[in-house]
């Protein structure tokens, strides 16, 4: 990622070994296909080889926002070869089949010598990337002191994750789970956290660091927002985990200081209510009219 350079890769998180050659090739756009080319990706950063990355020509990466977008393979390959990261655990995946997109979560180490909390849009069509949108927050704590706040996962439970009991659902399953996610991210609008459909035991976390449990906390934080607009709204289901993502800009109402905050929330649900959010909001100072770089989708 860009501002995050040091050191060759120490680490290697049990379930997530890098591979020694490159991936097979795949075609499918089956979620084991989607998952595998994906990956190559996100090995190639922690391998600082961006060879082996199953890159589209006219591949386009954003960081953080679209204001120094990167277009090409050959160019994001060379930055690839100089993101040397040291370390890297908790990875996670977020999987939206129907249109090709892999997030992945994960922490490794950056300068100075903080701690960076990833999380990535990864686009697949074909058996290849075609784009990337990166988010990434930095944590000023000292390393040993960053825990992971969600469980670890392995390369074959994401492949194959058991099908989540999502409650009842009278129409197509992935706009059941829109459906739920939206009582809460319309609740932030509105800074109203009444109608959220959550559990009495959801659990809420933000920039990998703050840690908000429980029901009625959520409720008053919710409550507690304040925020200027929603704009560039898009949304993404694992219809097998339960899971939505969203993405979007916004600002404090009113600001501070003038800031877009770039968002991207995983959003779980189970038996009808949410019960896991985890959100990251890395800002762009200085405006009100950052933009993600890439255009709205339903």
């Amino acid at each position: 990622m860009r501002g995050l350079t040091v050191l060759a890769i120490l680490g290697v998180v049990a379930g997530w070994a890098m591979p020694t050659q490159a991936a097979e090739t795949c075609t499918d756009n089956g979620r084991a296909c989607q998952i595998t080319t994906a990956m190559t990706y996100v090995e190639s950063l922690w391998a600082a080889n961006g060879q082996t990355a199953r890159l589209a020509p006219n591949v386009r990466r954003t960081h953080n926002g679209g204001k120094r977008p990167e277009e090409g393979a050959e160019l994001i390959r060379t930055q690839i070869a100089k993101e040397r990261l040291n370390n890297y655990r908790n990875v996670r995946l977020t999987v939206d089949e129907k249109k090709g997109d892999v997030f992945v979560f994960w922490i490794t180490r950056g300068p100075q010598p903080q701690t960076a909390h990833i999380a990535e849009r990864i686009r697949v069509k074909d058996g290849w990337i075609t784009e990337i949108e990166a988010f990434f927050w930095l944590d000023e704590r000292p390393a040993d002191q960053v825990t992971s706040v969600w469980p670890d996962a392995t390369r074959a439970a994401e492949i194959a994750p058991p099908k989540v009991d999502i409650g009842p659902c009278a129409g197509a399953r992935r706009d059941c789970l829109i459906a739920v996610a939206n009582t809460y991210l319309d609740s932030l609008l509105k800074a109203d956290g009444a109608a959220v459909k959550a559990s009495p035991t959801v659990r809420r976390t933000l920039n990998g660091n703050k840690v908000y449990e429980g029901e009625a906390v959520l409720r008053k934080g919710v409550s507690s927002e304040r925020l200027a607009y929603r704009k560039n709204y898009r949304l993404f289901v694992d219809e097998a985990k339960g899971e939505v993502m969203a993405l979007w800009l916004t600002s404090a109402n009113p600001p501070a200081e003038p800031s877009t905050a770039h968002v991207i929330e995983r959003i779980k649900i189970e038996k009808g209510l949410i019960t896991e959010i985890e959100v990251f909001y890395p800002l762009e100072q200085g405006t009100r009219d950052g933009t993600s770089g890439w255009p709205d989708e339903p």
